[in-house]
């Protein structure tokens, strides 16, 4: 009586390592495996991991350059902070390791984005020298929210630059907006010392000049060409993110784009904590001049934000 064989197989095996250019030395020529592919890919392929196709934002978010230039007091914290995000940006650039030519590439060319945002003048030849590390057909821009409420004058100088760009302010219920910024700048122990301070005005001066909408879209739409300012709730984005990033890369020129990586996926995502009543309170009275602008805007979307915190406010102010 025989046994029949039996052989296994398999489709394919996958491993992690933290040096793949070592792994691939090792697989290839001490295992004698043969490793499919390891060419070259293109921008189709990548994009698909790396981000949306044509699109070229700096290798660190807020630069601060307009706002820093026309704003003193943006300058106490700026300059550590894009020192802070360009050094621990950096390193993880030097530390990564890529076997496809054109992450390679991309690790190349961001080091050298890096290493021109150390250094140079602070003027608009440097500002424009990071767009430089662009493709010539992308799409450039940044992301910078103390652009929005920055005076006259940084506005004018981003015009006088581009006069064609596009401005983009995201907009939500001012009393969570502000309270979120709050939660992202403090500890829950901070938050509590806040609500029982003497001087609550003061502690919640800046998280209300951050979300003065009735100042900002005005000034930003007066000097844009007609069509060239979007007012983006931050509701659509949470409740329908591909139909609101389908808009955006509409009003930006990106024509249609086959998929959005990672757009269901929450960023950055501040700790949960309870808004104390005190705090919501000083916030609905300062930011009363927010919800009436909003209301001519969305009038509806403000009735639900008010509803939250005074539903006697909502009525009022959208009756």
């Amino acid at each position: 009586m025989t046994q029949a064989a039996h052989r296994a197989t398999f489709d394919h095996v996958g491993f992690i390592t933290s040096d793949i250019e070592t792994s691939i030395t090792f697989w290839r020529d001490v295992m004698g495996f043969d490793p499919q592919p390891v060419g070259e890919r293109r921008q189709e392929w990548i994009s698909k991991f790396i981000g949306v196709p044509g699109v070229f934002l700096p290798a660190i978010k807020e630069i601060h350059y307009y706002s820093e230039l026309c704003d003193k007091r943006v300058a106490r914290y700026s300059v550590r902070q894009r020192e802070r995000k360009t050094t621990s940006t950096r390193s993880y650039w030097q530390k990564v390791k890529f076997a496809v030519a054109d992450r390679k590439t991309k690790r190349d060319r961001r080091l050298a984005e890096l290493e021109h945002l150390r250094s140079g003048a602070f003027d608009d030849n440097w500002y424009g020298g990071i767009f430089g590390f662009a493709r010539e057909d992308d799409v450039c821009g940044e992301i910078c929210p103390s652009y929005m409420i920055m005076p006259q004058e940084g506005i004018d100088h981003v015009f006088r630059l581009n006069p064609d760009a596009k401005i983009i302010i995201i907009v939500r219920d001012p009393v969570a907006r502000a309270w979120s910024h709050l939660r992202m700048t403090h500890e829950p122990e901070k938050l509590t010392a806040i609500a029982e301070s003497d001087d609550l005005d003061r502690a919640l001066r800046v998280f209300v000049e951050y979300t003065d909408y009735a100042s900002a879209i005005p000034r930003w739409r007066s000097a844009a060409k007609d069509g060239n300012v979007r007012v983006q709730l931050f509701d659509d984005v949470i409740s329908d993110p591909i139909a609101t990033l389908d808009g955006l890369a509409e009003f930006m020129g990106l024509g249609q784009v086959k998929k959005w990586p990672r757009a269901q996926q929450a960023s950055h995502k501040g700790k949960p904590f309870p808004m104390p009543e005190r705090i919501r309170a000083a916030l609905l009275e300062k930011l009363t001049p927010q919800y009436e602008f909003l209301a001519g805007e969305f009038p509806e979307r403000v009735g639900a934000w008010l509803s939250k915190h005074d539903p006697d406010r909502a009525a009022a102010t959208t009756g």
